[in-house]
């Protein structure tokens, strides 16, 4: 699933249902919120490498 819009102030979740993680701006999004101390990246369509600053939980609600 691809999202067809961005959410440029972080408000908004654009959930993968096939995906294990998942990507936020907005610390407030999570409930718990610790500094990430890997080495891991986000690898983007360019190539690029995103450095991870934050690991946390949330739970996403689905639409009834």
């Amino acid at each position: 699933m691809t999202a067809s819009t961005i959410s440029t102030d972080g408000s908004g979740w654009f959930p993968d249902t096939a995906a294990s993680h998942h990507m936020t701006l907005d610390f407030a999004s999570l409930h718990i919120l610790d500094d990430y101390k890997g080495i891991d990246t986000i690898v983007v369509g360019d190539d690029n490498g995103i450095p991870i600053k934050h690991i946390g939980q949330s739970t996403i609600l689905g639409a009834n």
